[in-house]
């Protein structure tokens, strides 16, 4: 854009105007990137809090048929929320990509948290293929009446 342009016998100056475009500009990347770490940031802490549950959830010992009605109960809520939670991790790592990629930090730790959500999603899926074969186990006990030595 030029500095000045001619109209007619008036000469307007740009200066002024592009050095405020630029500004607001700014300042609208600035409000877009804090709203979006908010976003982001409320969205993390919901997974994060489900993946911490299930891991506990799923970490008790199976001692008996109230235990395995406890984890079958988790293993169902992962199952229904499995491709809700596929759906949102990329996103989020999107926008944390997109927010470093135009220079836009926050001090919040929010940026290097995103890293440990795909790692977390990876812990609880194993923890369920881990919990799966326990309950199999398990049930293979209890067909057979050997509970007791199942459950010590």
């Amino acid at each position: 854009m030029p500095s000045g342009h001619q109209v007619g016998p008036l000469y307007f100056r740009t200066d002024k105007l592009k050095t405020a475009l630029v500004r607001e500009a700014k300042a609208w990347t600035l409000a877009y990137g804090r709203q979006l770490n908010r976003s982001c940031s409320r969205d993390m802490d919901a997974l994060v809090e489900f993946f911490d549950d299930m891991q506990k959830r799923l970490s008790r010992p199976v001692k008996d048929l109230d235990d395995i009605r406890a984890h079958m109960a988790a293993l169902s809520e992962i199952r229904d929320a499995e491709v809700r939670i596929d759906l949102a991790i990329a996103p989020i790592e999107d926008a944390y990509a997109m927010l470093g990629r135009y220079g836009l930090t926050f001090n919040d730790g929010n940026a290097e948290r995103v890293d440990s959500l795909g790692y977390g999603w990876r812990l609880l899926r194993q923890q369920v293929n881990t919990s799966t074969s326990a309950l199999f186990f398990s049930r293979t006990f209890l067909a057979a009446g050997k509970w007791s030595t199942f459950s010590q």
